[in-house]
């Protein structure tokens, strides 16, 4: 079970890999394309997590962790509010990507 808070790291992390990938169109060098290729697999790997999360969900409910108490507490998400954790005890967490780092506000805040 993959904790709430290390999958909003997971998806903040698209724009640093896209950067890596495209340094390939500037530089030649053999480090950067080692760079590339690491940072190209785990794309590939995170792409598909989410998407086999995306399918897993319209199945049945996902779980992960809370990231205030820990608790597995079933996860849900759409287009217009974004990725949401409804824990017990501490009500509907929403995740929101922000430049510096995911922020999990409580849902009804914006």
């Amino acid at each position: 079970m993959i904790p709430f808070r290390l999958w909003g790291w997971v998806c903040w992390s698209w724009w640093i890999l896209f950067a890596i990938i495209s340094l390939h169109f500037f530089f030649s060098s053999p480090v950067v394309k080692l760079l590339v290729s690491i940072a190209l697999g785990l794309m590939i790997l995170f792409c598909s997590t989410g998407a086999f999360l995306g399918i897993a969900m319209i199945f049945k409910p996902i779980r992960m962790r809370c990231p205030s108490c820990g608790k597995k507490s079933t996860i849900g998400g759409s287009k217009k509010t974004g990725m949401w954790l409804d824990c017990e005890t501490c009500g509907a967490i929403k995740m929101r990507i922000r430049p510096l780092g995911p922020k999990f506000v409580p849902f009804d805040s914006d």
